[in-house]
């Protein structure tokens, strides 16, 4: 007879989901040579209206690395669309010098990505002379 919960070692992850706009896909080449791509993901929240009833937002940037095909597939995505992302987070220590503070950053690294929604294209003015 079997146990009823599995003997294997616990899994533990951090995963974090973003749905928002990205600005344009930057493209660059690391070290080994492999190509990868740094996303910037807009999100939005509402806050509280202000004392005079004003509505309020508040974006954040999110900066999210891109490996392998899912990369290759960014080549066709342009800023303003709407993307789903699954990344793996990550704090990654950043010091800029021996004397100054270690930060701790958040590292994301897409595990999936959707396009939802690309941007319209902008309507050319002809102009008459």
């Amino acid at each position: 007879m079997q146990p009823a919960v599995g003997t294997r070692a616990a899994s533990t992850f951090a995963r974090l989901t973003l749905c928002g706009n990205i600005a344009e896909p930057e493209f660059k080449v690391a070290k080994t040579g492999s190509e990868y791509a740094r996303l910037s993901v807009a999100t939005t929240v509402s806050l509280p209206p202000t004392e005079d009833g004003q509505s309020q937002e508040e974006t954040n940037w999110h900066n999210v690395f891109v490996f392998g095909e899912k990369a290759e597939a960014l080549r066709t995505a342009r800023k303003g669309s709407l993307v789903h992302i699954e990344a793996d987070y990550s704090l990654q220590k950043v010091q800029q010098d021996e004397n100054s503070p270690i930060y701790k950053l958040p590292n994301l690294k897409a595990r999936r990505i959707d396009i939802l929604k690309r941007p319209q294209p902008k309507e050319t003015i002809e102009s008459t002379d």
